[in-house]
């Protein structure tokens, strides 16, 4: 996996329906705040712009295309004890899931899930998303206890690495469960008024979430078999900020800073359109680049200073090619002590250059004066290389 860096680096309800009275329910998470906002928006009506139904109601899979013409599809399932879903409050209704506003009292559309009891196993919601996305939030409904019935949910998401990610929670005033670090809540008392069994929730990772899971069980004092009622809000989630180059005039340009350091990485998620063709640069300077060969295989370089002049690259040979359509998270890092250049795709060493010799990355006027740090576009002896690509979060340490 991409090693840690060390220097500086550029719901269920009690069946006592009496206990509810005067609730408000005003949004509890964050919006999510990056450049690009999207909301998929629960409406019992038909699926209009970013408003979404759940038809057939009862089903246990859903696919969302294009949410909030985010470009984003998403897809919604549900396993484990998913027999023991059942209308809303076995009013006659349509089974679970579905899109009603009974649960907010008349207010906002929600996913309303209702069972009549499951094992130990419970049920678990799991989303996953056609792209990777940076941020995400809802809130949840009834997170109430009261005797045997009560309800306990783990929430987590994973990311592009594999990695398992917590949310942060956002609680009500008095709320009627407790929650933790580690994406548990649990149930501890009845509803009485206003917003407290209902909590919000967020993600958000600079390696970008790929899925999330809910797993709903009953409350750890509670017992198995008896009811639970749960829902959902809309769900807000945003993608990360991309630089698109049309593989004509565009980069992104600074004067160039890297010179006598002893390490350095750079790293970045990019994506290659579908008529890409190598070769072309991802970012970097003349003394330091990580760019893409004829091939479309990923490759470093450095040159380095004192007391042996050496230019290095990491070798093609069992590296794949890269794929378009795809976001990659790609870097390199190169470490004059461990006297290695490597390259990572996707978190997983792919190549290394070893016995890398001399002190640091070379410096100079003939390396740097006429030749800037540059995202996109790689300036050598009066002509460029254009990457017709796009990039995100690109950075450098």
């Amino acid at each position: 996996m991409f090693p840690s860096k060390t220097k500086s680096r550029l719901l269920f309800f009690p069946a006592i329906l009496s206990l509810i009275v005067n609730v408000s329910f005003a949004q509890l998470h964050e919006t999510t705040g990056c450049v690009n906002n999207f909301t998929l928006d629960w409406t019992s009506n038909s699926n209009v712009g970013a408003s979404f139904n759940w038809l057939p109601a009862g089903s246990i899979n859903q696919s969302f295309s294009n949410v909030d013409n985010s470009g984003i599809d998403m897809n919604i399932a549900f396993s484990g004890d998913t027999y023991a879903l059942e209308d809303w409050n076995f009013q006659g209704g349509s089974d679970t899931p579905n899109v009603d506003n009974i649960a907010t009292n008349g207010n906002d559309d929600v996913l309303h899930l209702f069972n009549s009891g499951y094992s130990d196993k419970g049920i678990t919601m799991t989303v996953t998303f056609s792209e990777p996305i940076f941020g995400l939030g809802f809130d949840l409904y009834h997170v109430n206890a009261g005797g045997s019935n009560g309800d306990k949910y783990t929430i987590v998401a994973t990311n592009t690495p594999g990695e398992t990610i917590y949310p942060v929670f956002t609680e009500s005033g008095t709320p009627s469960y407790t929650t933790n670090n580690v994406g548990v809540i649990n149930a501890n008392s009845p509803s009485t008024a206003g917003d407290n069994a209902q909590v919000g929730l967020n993600f958000y990772d600079e390696d970008l979430i790929v899925s999330i899971t809910l797993l709903w069980q009953d409350c750890n004092t509670c017992s198995n078999g008896f009811v639970h009622r749960s829902a959902i809000g809309s769900i807000s989630f945003c993608t990360p900020q991309t630089l698109d180059f049309d593989g004509n005039n565009d980069y992104v340009s600074r004067d160039a800073f890297m010179e006598g350091n002893n390490e350095s990485t750079m790293m970045s998620w990019i994506k290659l359109d579908g008529d890409f063709s190598g070769p072309a640069e991802i970012m970097g300077q003349r003394n330091f680049r990580l760019f893409i060969n004829n091939a479309n295989k990923l490759r470093t370089f450095v040159k380095t200073d004192s007391p042996v002049l050496s230019s290095n690259s990491t070798s093609a040979n069992d590296v794949a090619a890269l794929e378009t359509d795809l976001w990659y998270h790609v870097a390199t890092i190169y470490d004059a002590n461990a006297r290695t250049l490597t390259l990572y795709l996707n978190g997983e060493e792919i190549a290394r250059k070893d016995n890398v010799l001399g002190n640091g990355i070379i410096g100079g006027d003939s390396w740097n004066d006429n030749h800037d740090f540059e995202i996109s576009n790689f300036h050598s002896k009066g002509g460029s290389i254009l990457s017709k690509d796009s990039i995100s979060k690109a950075r450098n340490a």
